[in-house]
């Protein structure tokens, strides 16, 4: 998933088709891309998500959308944390794209969701717990 906006950036909109991106319009709340994300989960694919809505040029970690809790609820499938750290941190998308950067991801196991139901709580305590995760891994702890 990504902002629509920089799909327009013509050098890197071929990399973007070919992956299979779904656009984000930000400008609001986009339940189109939202309905295709959890098509694509349905189907069994793999959906990379950035949850913090946004690229983040500093190395800090900020709040996590509900959109990424409201999608593990929806659909149940598994959330594996990934955290992604490297020199292309504090670069907007373009600087990184066009930079050799040197980066590390790393994977978590999956997100413990089964205890909850589909509510809003819920989605905002999945959520949480997605964030949490991705912050251990940030911290070095083992997930």
């Amino acid at each position: 998933m990504m902002a629509k906006e920089y799909f327009e950036l013509q050098p890197m909109r071929w990399v973007f088709e070919k992956v299979g991106v779904i656009l984000v319009d930000r400008a609001g709340r986009d339940m189109a891309s939202t309905r295709a994300a959890m098509r694509v989960l349905a189907s069994g694919y793999v959906l990379g998500v950035f949850p913090e809505g946004r690229i983040e040029t500093s190395r800090e970690l900020i709040p996590f959308q509900s959109g990424i809790g409201l999608l593990a609820m929806k659909t149940r499938a598994p959330v594996y944390p990934a955290y992604l750290d490297g020199t292309q941190r504090g670069l907007t998308m373009i600087e990184a794209f066009y930079r050799r950067s040197d980066i590390s991801i790393a994977f978590g196991q999956p997100v413990e969701l089964g205890d909850l139901v589909d509510s809003k709580p819920s989605i905002l305590e999945a959520t949480r717990r997605i964030q949490s995760a991705v912050e251990s891994m940030r911290n070095g702890s083992k997930v």
